[in-house]
């Protein structure tokens, strides 16, 4: 259910936060500010929880009205970015989950804790299906916000690093679409945030192995989501990251890319990951749905 039928069924006292910016021409489209019933029956909390599937939903808890709380998330849609000769003016995309909480977890301190003041709680789930939870105290006077905060690079450093799994899933997906390439209806059939928490394990190894580039990063999220969930973990890769360089090489030669190891393994060890990339993926699923579980149970019972 789309954001404006879930209103028209339950009667929602409603904000649309891109209404008196520049972004109003996408009002329609969101975010919005939705007052929450005290009461809330069955059919409202199965909407809810197809939101929150879909990455498009976060929850907070506020003393103030509707409009005046509105008013107050609007002052903080627009930043500038330290640039070379001039800043450059960016939307601040908080209200994503998939980004938003680490978003304003690298704001200055100042600028998190004047956003957070009129809220007892501001909670979701991010990119990798974590619950994320800040704090604010709940005034109902707001600290006033009106210049844009200005970020540093390191800031949109630290969100492209977070964002990157989403990315590189992205780009796979759209390349496999353009090419009518035959994993494309494999790719659709994964959801997103399986894709996403399988692509950071893909870079994180990556990482730990010393191919840091950005297009080694995407090998190893291709090989991840088309081939083998957890590729990186076969001893046989273990073995080939391993090996010294050959005699042949220079000591002054690059070493060996991603590509290039895949291609030392053993024919049995490919076949035998294209034979259980299903099972993999079941396996990938259950893992994360058993940690999310976990997590949930906790935090409901702390």
């Amino acid at each position: 259910m789309d954001p404006a039928s879930l209103l028209e069924a339950h009667g929602l006292d409603h904000e649309q936060l891109f209404l008196q910016t520049p972004e109003a021409d996408m009002a329609d489209a969101g975010p919005w500010l939705i007052a929450l019933p005290p009461a809330r029956d069955a059919s409202l909390l199965s909407a809810l929880s197809a939101q929150a599937c879909d990455d498009a939903l976060t929850l907070l808890a506020s003393p103030i009205k509707l409009a005046p709380l509105a008013a107050h998330l609007r002052s903080f849609l627009h930043a500038r970015l330290e640039g070379g000769d001039e800043d450059v003016p960016v939307l601040l995309r908080y209200f994503d989950p998939r980004i938003g909480f680490d978003a304003v977890e690298h704001w200055p301190a100042e600028a998190r804790r004047a956003f957070l003041q009129p809220m007892t709680w501001w909670a979701g789930w991010d990119a990798q299906g974590q619950a994320r939870r800040l704090s604010g105290p709940g005034r109902t006077a707001p600290m006033r916000h009106t210049q844009p905060m200005r970020l540093s690079r390191a800031w949109s450093d630290a969100l492209a690093t977070i964002g990157a799994p989403q990315l590189a899933a992205a780009l796979l997906a759209e390349e496999l679409e353009e090419t009518r390439h035959p994993d494309a209806h494999w790719m659709a059939r994964m959801h997103p945030l399986l894709q996403r928490g399988i692509a950071r394990e893909a870079m994180d190894f990556a990482t730990g192995a010393g191919l840091v580039t950005w297009n080694e990063h995407l090998t190893a999220c291709r090989q991840a989501l088309l081939t083998h969930a957890a590729f990186h973990t076969h001893p046989a890769l273990a073995k080939a990251l391993a090996a010294p360089p050959s005699q042949s090489d220079s000591a002054e030669s690059a070493p060996p890319t991603l590509d290039a190891l895949l291609t030392t393994l053993p024919a049995s060890v490919r076949h035998g990951w294209l034979q259980d990339r299903d099972a993999a993926l079941i396996r990938s699923y259950e893992a994360r749905t058993a940690a999310m579980t976990h997590a949930l149970s906790k935090s409901t019972t702390a």
